[in-house]
């Protein structure tokens, strides 16, 4: 009886083993594949421009790269994902763009017809509500990469002439190399399907501007939108537009070209409360820069904006018919069991407000008022009097 029962630990020790030996042996298994897919598949660099970890606000820059080619390929795969919004030009094109969502896959365009033989530019515009993200870009042909991110690109905060283009560029820094797949929040995100390039997607490069406008507190007069943009005066730090109808596509927004902007955007199919509504979108611009382009296509036929100083015209890129299923639709956050979840609240959204709507209502209706303007009216003739009679004097 007693062998029998000693027999029972040494079995199970020996399944024990067994077991071990199997975790090991799987466990080097997959080390190996592990590697050898890291070798079919290259690694991916995150980028981004330096940022003090302390400061939190929002900001908005390019991160360039200039590649030389021996001969065009024929064809191309550009990969690139840009947390939290990213738009990619080459060559001056906007090839396609992006906003970012937990677990997203690589965006995929072909550019194949894009490159050529000589110098080529590939540029990244970034925008983040709190100054800190990561992009990672590769563009390979027949098997081997052309370019990817890595520290050699450079940061450009302000626009210049010809940034799009191949002139040089001015007042850049080296890119901060953030990790290597897998990193951070990103993990080592898989290669989509081939999506349609911007210029597919949209029924004409000009935007359609909206039809009329109004700014708040003004008694709710509206206002027609001027055709041309660059004769247009700025329509004030918030405005509501309206297109009309619901319109389908990206967003447009010429500013003047000074220093660079933030505020809040929201679009949707009914005007939006007076105040402390939740963006879609928090408008970046960069320094210098002109316009704002949308990462996004959108349904709507309002449009808010709030905290945008010198902005003179909105306008949208109309899809093309068929191309409703390409529309950004945000799922409905749902949390544990099922509770709705309220989206984030970035810090940039209450100081815009506090700084913008939460003035005193009165001062915006003394700088809107007829009698305000006639005032304002009255010393400029006033002005324009005494320069008249100073110069009439001077030829005397």
């Amino acid at each position: 009886m007693s062998g029998p029962k000693s027999a029972h630990p040494a079995a199970r020790n020996l399944v024990v083993v067994i077991s071990l030996l199997l975790v090991v042996v799987l466990a080097e298994r997959w080390r190996w594949f592990a590697r050898l897919e890291s070798i079919a598949q290259p690694s991916l660099t995150w980028i981004w421009a330096p940022v003090n970890p302390n400061e939190v606000k929002a900001r908005a820059f390019y991160a360039v790269r200039d590649f030389t080619l021996a001969t065009r390929p024929a064809k191309a795969r550009l990969e690139v994902l840009g947390d939290p919004e990213y738009i990619v030009y080459l060559n001056g094109t906007r090839v396609g763009s992006g906003s970012y969502r937990a677990d997203a896959p690589l965006d995929a365009y072909e550019v194949g017809d894009l490159l050529v033989a000589g110098s080529n530019r590939v540029v990244i515009e970034l925008r983040s509500p709190i100054g800190s993200g990561g992009a990672t870009l590769r563009i390979g042909a027949d098997g081997r990469t052309l370019v990817a991110t890595d520290g050699d690109w450079s940061i450009q905060e302000t626009t210049w002439q010809g940034a799009l283009s191949r002139d040089p560029l001015s007042h850049s820094s080296k890119a901060e190399v953030l990790g290597v797949s897998p990193f951070g929040r990103w993990g080592t995100p898989e290669s989509a399907e081939i999506k349609r390039r911007f210029g597919e997607l949209v029924s004409s490069q000009v935007p359609r501007g909206a039809r009329r406008f109004r700014r708040p507190y003004q008694d709710g007069a509206w206002q027609k939108q001027a055709l041309i943009p660059r004769r247009s005066r700025s329509v004030g730090q918030a405005t509501e537009f309206d297109f009309g109808a619901e319109v389908e596509g990206y967003l447009f927004l010429a500013f003047d070209r000074a220093s660079a902007r933030t505020g809040l955007l929201r679009a949707g199919s009914n005007p939006a409360p007076a105040s402390g509504w939740l963006p879609d979108s928090i408008v970046i611009t960069i320094m210098g820069s002109g316009a704002w382009r949308d990462a996004v296509p959108r349904r709507f036929r309002y449009v808010e904006v709030v905290g945008l100083r010198g902005l003179r015209w909105v306008g949208v890129y109309l899809l093309r018919p068929g191309e409703q299923r390409m529309l950004a639709q945000a799922p409905p956050l749902r949390g544990l069991f099922n509770l709705r979840v309220d989206p984030q609240r970035w810090p940039v959204v209450d100081k815009i407000w506090k700084a913008y709507v939460d003035q005193p209502r009165s001062e915006s209706r003394a700088l809107h008022s007829p009698s305000a303007r006639r005032a304002d009216g009255a010393r400029t003739a006033g002005r324009l009097r005494a320069r008249g009679a100073h110069r009439n004097r001077g030829k005397h």
